[in-house]
């Protein structure tokens, strides 16, 4: 890992978690940290944490929603109002349930936090990247590839399975959301990746019962459940730290790397046809952008 000393990184949903290893990791090499949440007393005791245990000061948090459009812009406008310059951005902030809910901008929640929010704060925060000379957007994924992305059932609008099901199909359309993104940014240099963290021990992990799990896996579910809880969230962290710092891939873009932080190629499903820019087009309309990069630039 190289020294991120002088880089400034946004990191969502750092306040506990993969988030918050991976904020610590990257405080530790030097780097100014914020990490956001939705709850300001455990943002304090975040930060307030990796501090101490980074032996960095330069390490701060933001309040946001990442379930509604209000908060992600006044999040951007507040990031861009007290920091002005940003390297890297790590979308990180996942959500899974076992109930298909609305967010109050009317989009299933699942859905809107793992793919509508990163693509969203990713046009917003443009401007502030692009200053950056070595930008770097990383949306973090997670799930199983299972079966092929639906472009008429993306929210479960028309077959809702619930939990790890459908949460794992909203990861598979961010994947291919930020296939396409890499290459519509592409001329803005800013680059951007898909880091698969495995899985972790983590608050998200234990919300996982054998309910929701498809019913081939409900038979392996004890073994499962040990697997994670002996997989530390520092472990799960290691490919978002080593895309936010490493020198070998500020040339690359559109790529996929997995917990080993190594560059695989992404699953078939998620690249196959136009699926990648169909999935990009659908999210862009629903965030309400015509022409987000023009706009974010403006």
């Amino acid at each position: 890992m190289e020294s991120m000393t002088g880089k400034t990184v946004l990191i969502t949903g750092g306040t506990g978690g993969i988030g918050k290893e991976t904020a610590l990791g990257i405080a530790k090499l030097g780097a100014r940290v914020i990490v956001t949440g939705r709850s300001k007393e455990r943002a304090v005791t975040a930060t307030s944490n990796i501090r101490v245990q980074s032996d960095n000061q330069d390490v701060h948090y933001l309040i946001g929603d990442m379930s509604a459009f209000t908060d992600i812009r006044q999040l951007a406008a507040d990031f861009t109002e007290q920091y002005g310059n940003l390297d890297v951005l790590i979308n990180n902030a996942g959500y899974l349930t076992d109930t298909r809910d609305l967010t109050g901008d009317g989009y299933e929640k699942m859905f809107h936090i793992n793919v509508l929010a990163p693509l969203l704060l990713t046009h917003l925060l443009l401007p502030v990247l692009e200053q950056s000379d070595d930008a770097r957007v990383i949306n973090v994924t997670g799930g199983m590839t299972t079966g092929e992305i639906e472009l008429d059932n993306l929210q479960g609008e028309r077959d809702f399975k619930p939990g790890l099901t459908h949460y794992s199909k909203t990861k598979m359309a961010m994947e291919a959301m930020t296939y396409e993104l890499a290459q519509r940014i592409a001329d803005t240099g800013v680059k951007a990746y898909v880091a698969y963290p495995g899985a972790a021990d983590t608050e998200m992990t234990r919300q996982i019962t054998s309910n929701y799990l498809p019913f081939v896996m409900k038979l392996a579910y004890p073994i499962f459940r040990m697997f994670i809880s002996s997989q530390k969230p520092a472990n799960a962290a290691v490919s978002s730290i080593y895309l936010a710092s490493s020198p070998d891939v500020q040339n690359v873009t559109g790529a996929y790397f997995n917990i080993k932080a190594q560059q695989k190629e992404f699953p078939t499903p998620i690249i196959k046809g136009d699926i990648p820019q169909q999935v990009y087009d659908m999210s862009v309309a629903m965030i309400g952008l015509e022409n987000p990069i023009i706009e974010a630039v403006a």
